[in-house]
């Protein structure tokens, strides 16, 4: 595994994206993201949603303490790690220290030499659960998109409808949560031509509604995870069935165009 350190985050409150933000409470966010990441079945059905678009080499914007790195590299990707917490990146790094095709990347995703990432060689782009962190949503998309050559693949989770903001969102530091139209206008814009964007984890929407907005709630209870674990296997199905007509977050699919300061939604 590569250490290669480029820039140090301005912010004097050096929290990675996917955390608690400034602001709020690093014990009751960091406990939730705790939570999910311990949520084998769910998140393994994430990654398997995304892989059918991913390249073999993936720079991952916002890598945190590596919850989702150790799918990716259970898979056989090579990662790029990207974060601007190095408390983040060195416990990442300690974690899959074992892993050759890892390499771990200081940095903030808006203040980064486009060029220098594109040496990374990486095909596609991965942010999970980090834009609605990031106050500059549009330029660090534009930033994910100078980080791809011509054809690379940007894969973009974020929280779905404006309506769920609650309690949680608050504690977990969320700025916002995207409708489907504003932020595929987002992606567009940043240079990219949406391929396919949908909604994800319908059964979410229901709880996420009673324990951020309902019961005000700072974290996801446990026991409903759990149970939502064990269930995950029959959700994915009647997902399927459903049509993804809604969900708790959206998806994007979207693929860089040779204009990096337009693009085209599909």
């Amino acid at each position: 595994m590569r250490n290669r350190p480029h820039s140090i985050p301005r912010q004097e409150h050096d929290s990675a994206p996917g955390s608690p933000g400034p602001g709020t409470d690093w014990d009751v966010g960091a406990e939730t993201l705790r939570r999910v990441s311990r949520m084998s079945r769910f998140n393994n059905w994430l990654v398997d949603e995304l892989e059918p678009h991913m390249g073999q080499v993936v720079l991952e914007v916002g890598a945190g303490t590596g919850n989702i790195t150790q799918w990716l590299l259970r898979r056989g990707k090579r990662v790029v790690a990207l974060d601007r917490s190095a408390a983040s990146l060195e416990f990442l790094g300690g974690r899959f220290g074992g892993h050759a095709n890892l390499e771990c990347l200081l940095a903030d995703i808006t203040d980064t030499d486009g060029e220098e990432l594109r040496r990374c060689g990486a095909d596609t782009v991965i942010c999970l659960n980090v834009l609605e962190h990031v106050e500059a949503d549009a330029l660090a998309l534009h930033c994910m998109r100078e980080a791809l050559l011509p054809g690379g693949r940007l894969l973009l989770l974020v929280p779905a409808h404006p309506w769920l903001y609650g309690s949680l969102d608050r504690a977990l530091g969320h700025l916002r949560r995207y409708r489907r139209r504003t932020l595929c206008e987002l992606v567009t814009g940043a240079g990219f031509r949406v391929m396919r964007s949908r909604y994800f984890n319908l059964f979410g929407v229901l709880g996420w509604w009673v324990a951020s907005r309902l019961t005000c709630q700072q974290v996801l209870p446990e026991r409903s995870l759990a149970l939502y674990e064990r269930l995950t296997p029959l959700f994915r199905l009647l997902e399927r069935l459903t049509g993804r007509l809604l969900g708790q977050s959206l998806i994007v699919v979207a693929e860089a165009t040779n204009n990096p300061r337009s693009g085209e939604e599909a």
